[in-house]
């Protein structure tokens, strides 16, 4: 309960992410510390940190500064301090030919301190060049020409001509070609010089004339010093001062790491409980910081990773080393934040039931289907106004250009005799579409036809082939189908006359037995014992008779929709007990066993309590003529978002009828109908429940009726 105050939670996540941080940063330098040798004394911290830059430094002066044709001078002579000479800087350096063995261009000095040394070897290919004359020269006014199958364009900022790739070339209109002894000879442009150095022409004082075939590989080793003083304010003198501190806190950088990463993950491991809890509240929910979408987090601390590798990377690419170490510690600081923040979301997320639908993925998959239906919609609405063939035309075409704008895209790599296949095979994939679209309209035609009631007509099924024959053959087999129809119409028709047969049976039978008794009364004198039992059979003959009237006016309100409805809240299962309760003489009589389960809580609906006490009655009245003495009823009320009253019993006579039918005006169980009833019960039932806005189903499976009503739950205020 405790860690489930704010205040207690943000202490402690900010606590967790520093410990985390402060443990990650402490372990990675203990393993760097002893991947250097320095817990054993066998190793030097600072040999490690300092190789990368002094490869660095070494590439350098042999790619930026060193000329292989006057290995003496440097060949960009603007270059000064640092590296170069050697000035401000704690990096020297001795350039070697490993042909002849003789220095040729170095900055250490005799008798000075080294702290370490490397040697790296180079590769030149020199070409040899004598002077030339003048009408040796090709003379160009062209920035771009073609020698021996390459392209060379003009760069302003080299002052000399740089072959092209092969791409590149593809795309320039070369104006220009010069023979193979371009290469041998100096060319002129502009009143300059250019002679070919084995991949490019450069700038030259004096033409030459080079052969390409004399050239030759010279190898060049150059020797690096870093001196011992380190008296320059350099990056070396930086490094060796933090290879030194860390040396110093070697053994402290174990405590910490495993102190702060312990601790960190005791403290995340009761954040990731705490989170998404209130005190005195078990429920879970999901906090406003945690809102985010998840996977939009997961993404952030992938870059933020990225970015800490990049400039990891970058370590050694920089004189800045204290503002660097600063930068990697913040980075690291902030990963931590991140990855704990998405650890703890996801905890939230989980306990909440979000984690899927909280994220930017679901969203826009949710969302996608709605997007699709929408362009579909303004695309029929805008193909609508077209003719059947040219809309399939026209959406072939868009479809073609569309894919002949991919394909041209990638023209590098496509070659004239793929684009003319390409172009027959939208041919023929053309004639075939045009087919379909025309017999699709042939047979569209003759179902409008159809549709407006020529049966008669013949859809044409010539030139027609596999399934668009078969479908016209349905076509014009259609009056089949009328014939089932106007069978079907026939049947109807016959119950409708059955059924005014039935009503007339219904409302004969009473009347008849009213009659006859009313004439055996007359006969009998007053008081006798069989005047009483007379009058008995008129009272219910007539009781029967007034039934089946009041059913047949509350069918017809209940039909036409004029019966009135007043809705309240109503406890089904009391009213449900109550009913029940009306019926048990009865059902005792017909030797029913009833069986009542009802929930604990009440089941409140809003309904008018009158009709569903008619519904109820209607129901338990049809239980009580119908259903097979000597067996159970079953009365249940199933709660939930919607409440159902669920009425089972076995029938006294097989059920060969469907329910639906059941359902039907003065349609009973039993065909032979001896027994008494209008056979309105079921109807008015539904009709009374579809008025109230209920449900109300039948099922029969075998000799088991089972009806359903059922009502949306009422939720109280006191329940949201």
């Amino acid at each position: 309960m405790f860690f489930r105050k704010t205040g207690v939670k943000i202490a402690g996540t900010i606590l967790c992410i520093l410990s985390l941080a402060a443990g990650t940063i402490s372990a990675f330098l203990a393993v760097l510390l002893l991947s250097a040798g320095c817990y054993d004394g066998s190793g030097n911290l600072f040999d490690r940190f300092a190789e990368r830059l002094i490869w660095q430094d070494a590439d350098s002066v042999m790619q930026d500064y060193f000329d292989p044709y006057e290995p003496t001078k440097p060949w960009r002579s603007y270059y000064s301090g640092g590296i170069y000479t050697g000035e401000n800087s704690n990096f020297r350096y001795n350039i070697t030919d490993d042909q002849t063995g003789y220095s040729v261009l170095a900055t250490i000095q005799g008798g000075e301190q080294v702290l370490l040394r490397w040697d790296y070897t180079y590769s030149f290919d020199v070409v040899d060049s004598i002077e030339a004359d003048e009408e040796d020269l090709f003379t160009i006014d062209e920035p771009i020409f073609e020698c021996g199958g390459t392209v060379y364009a003009y760069s302003d900022e080299t002052d000399s001509f740089q072959p092209l790739d092969r791409v590149s070339a593809q795309y320039v209109d070369v104006p220009l070609e010069l023979g193979e002894d371009a290469k041998k000879y100096s060319i002129s442009y502009n009143g300059s010089c250019y002679s070919f150095t084995g991949t490019s022409f450069e700038h030259v004082a004096t033409p030459v004339w080079t052969d390409p075939s004399d050239s030759a590989y010279k190898e060049f080793t150059i020797t690096c010093y870093i001196l011992a003083d380190l008296s320059a304010p350099d990056l070396y003198r930086s490094i060796y001062e933090l290879s030194q501190f860390l040396y110093s806190i070697r053994f402290p950088l174990i405590g910490i790491a495993i102190g702060g990463l312990l601790l960190g993950l005791v403290l995340l491991i009761l954040m990731g409980c705490a989170v998404g809890r209130k005190p005195g509240q078990e429920e879970a929910y999901l906090p406003l910081i945690f809102r985010l979408p998840s996977d939009l987090m997961l993404v952030l601390a992938f870059f933020v990773l990225c970015f800490g590798l990049e400039v990891s990377v970058g370590f050694y690419e920089t004189t800045y080393l204290t503002a660097m170490v600063i930068l990697d510690g913040l980075i690291v600081l902030a990963l931590t934040a991140v990855v704990v923040y998405c650890i703890l979301q996801l905890c939230a997320r989980a306990k909440t039931h979000t984690l899927i639908s909280g994220s930017v993925i679901y969203w826009c998959i949710h969302n996608a289907g709605r997007f699709f239906r929408w362009l579909g919609r303004w695309c029929r609405r805008g193909l609508s106004y077209l003719p059947l063939v040219w809309k399939v035309l026209v959406c072939y075409l868009a479809l073609c250009f569309v894919e002949f704008i991919f394909l041209m895209g990638f023209s590098y790599s496509v070659s004239g005799a793929l684009v003319l296949f390409w172009f027959l095979e939208k041919l023929v994939l053309g004639v075939l579409v045009s087919y379909v679209a025309l017999v699709f309209r042939r047979l569209k035609i003759g179902a409008e036809t159809i549709a407006r009631g020529d049966y008669n007509t013949k859809v044409a099924d010539k030139y027609l082939v596999l399934d668009f024959k078969d479908t016209a053959d349905t076509l014009n087999h259609i009056q089949d189908g009328m014939n089932a129809a106007v069978d079907s119409r026939m049947k109807s028709e016959r119950l409708k006359t059955e059924l005014i047969t039935n009503v007339s049976h219904d409302l004969k039978t009473p009347l008849t037995s009213i009659v006859s008794y009313v004439d055996l009364l007359k006969q009998e004198p007053v008081g006798s014992e069989a005047a009483g039992e007379y009058l008995e059979v008129l009272d219910r003959q007539s009781q029967r008779l007034k039934k089946l009237i009041e059913d047949l006016v509350e069918a017809s309100k209940a039909s036409t929709g004029n019966i009135s409805v007043v809705k309240a809240p109503v406890d089904v299962g009391m009213l449900l007990g109550q009913a029940l309760g009306e019926y048990s003489q009865r059902l005792e009589k017909a030797s029913l066993t009833p069986v009542l389960r009802l929930p604990e809580e009440p089941c409140l609906v809003m309904a008018d309590g009158r009709l569903l006490w008619r519904v109820f009655d209607n129901l338990l009245g049809n239980i009580v003529k119908y259903a097979l003495p000597g067996t159970r009823v079953y009365l249940t009320l199933e709660p939930g978002d919607t409440i159902t009253a669920a009425f089972r019993n076995i029938s006294r006579e097989p059920l060969e009828i469907s329910a639906d039918e059941l359902m039907e005006r003065f349609v009973r169980g039993d065909a032979s109908r001896h027994t008494e009833g209008s056979g309105l019960g079921l109807s008015i039932a539904r009709s009374l429940t579809d008025a109230m806005g209920g449900t109300f189903a039948l099922s029969v499976d075998g000799d088991l009726f089972k009806a359903m009503v059922s009502f949306p739950r009422l939720v109280q205020e006191n329940e949201e």
